[in-house]
């Protein structure tokens, strides 16, 4: 109809080069009147360059596609009236073997935490869940914070190469029934499962945004700390419209307050008395059930857990090595982190290893009445 967005492209057809792929189509039989024009979406995007943003053609190149890697395409048609839906979905992979994944150093001990050395015993790495390979992903250790509180600071640290995030979302938080990925994990997903922790608050709570499976349920701050989890699986934590740009690389992102720890440096005005600006506490307690995650330099995911002050949460961050950190969840039980190495190959409620025996809402992950969003990590495919 004239005045009217264009129909569909149809009948994707591709054909693959060694590192590149031709891709053509059937262009829309209505273009509404108007010229028309086409967009290829491919999901990961190539790292090369391409003709095949804004085209009035019915075919482009894409390049600097990766040997060995899966690539959905879609084509969408455009014109002055609006875009079309996005055509049916082809899926190509490419020939060759994928690269090997950039594996990080192990880390190495820690000997002191906020000016105050470590006893001994404290600080020390272990691997923790199944093996990768030859290798582990996961590695966790614990101290306690000198003082009459005697606060343990339990730390997880994952080789974010070596793992494949996703975030599962629940009708509690952020809200709705309409999520693929949410509780319980299912008996597939158990056989690769590494790990899993807690994401963040409520989203009346959280003060900012929640992306996950195309449905965002609240607007992102600029600025804001924002937690990612890329197509491939990949994490991110970074500032939103500023080191995080929105892309079709982006599979999921929430964000969680603000900032804990930037560049390397704590938030200013931390107290350690605080019981509300960085999320209230039960009961007043300033020393609650507090989680935390943060990125090294190297690009490690760190996780700290604790009975902790919003001060000794960002101590235990920086002494293990994170530069940029946000809040998660807090307060008794919400905060959880488990890994899995079961003997059946199969993770569930009754295997799985707590750095706390506090961390009861670890075993909900498998039950289809927890509503609550959280993290797996899962063996690479």
């Amino acid at each position: 109809l004239h005045g009217s967005a264009p129909e569909a492209p149809t009948q994707l057809a591709a054909v693959l080069g060694d590192s590149s792929l031709a891709l053509s189509w059937t262009a829309s039989i209505n273009n509404g009147g108007t010229p028309v024009q086409y967009e290829v979406i491919a999901i990961p995007e190539p790292i090369g360059t391409s003709d095949c943003a804004d085209t009035q053609n019915s075919f482009c190149t894409l390049t600097g596609l990766s040997p060995g890697t899966s690539y959905l395409l879609s084509v969408v048609a455009e014109n002055g009236s609006g875009a079309s839906a996005p055509s049916a979905v082809q899926s190509v992979t490419t020939p060759g073997t994928a690269p090997a994944p950039a594996v990080l150093a192990s880390p190495k001990s820690i000997h002191s935490a906020a000016g105050s050395p470590l006893q001994p015993g404290e600080g020390t790495w272990l691997p923790i869940g199944r093996p990768v390979g030859d290798t582990h992903a996961l590695f966790a250790t614990s101290w306690r914070f000198p003082g009459a509180s005697k606060s343990r600071v339990n730390v997880d640290w994952v080789n974010t190469p070596l793992v494949l995030a996703r975030l599962y979302s629940g009708a509690t938080i952020p809200g709705g029934r309409m999520w693929r990925d949410t509780a319980p994990v299912t008996p597939a997903s158990a056989r690769t499962l590494l790990a899993a922790f807690n994401a963040g608050f409520k989203l009346t709570d959280s003060k900012g945004g929640y992306l996950s499976e195309g449905h965002q349920m609240q607007n992102f701050r600029t600025g804001g700390a924002t937690f990612v989890i890329r197509t491939d699986g990949f994490i991110e934590i970074g500032s939103w419209n500023q080191t995080i740009e929105r892309s079709s690389t982006i599979a999921a992102a929430f964000q969680n307050l603000n900032f804990l720890i930037k560049n390397g440096v704590a938030a200013s005005g931390l107290r350690s008395g605080d019981v509300r600006t960085w999320g209230a506490s039960y009961h007043s307690i300033p020393n609650t059930p507090r989680s935390g995650i943060g990125v090294t330099s190297s690009g490690a995911l760190i996780y700290v857990e604790g009975k902790l002050t919003v001060v000794q949460l960002a101590k235990a961050l920086i002494a293990a090595g994170a530069i940029d950190a946000m809040p998660l969840d807090m307060n008794p039980y919400f905060p959880f982190f488990v890994s899995y190495s079961p003997l059946s190959g199969v993770a569930g409620p009754g295997n799985g290893t707590l750095v706390d025996p506090a961390m009861e809402f670890a075993s909900r992950i498998f039950k289809q009445s927890f509503t609550r969003s959280f993290i797996t990590l899962s063996l690479p495919n």
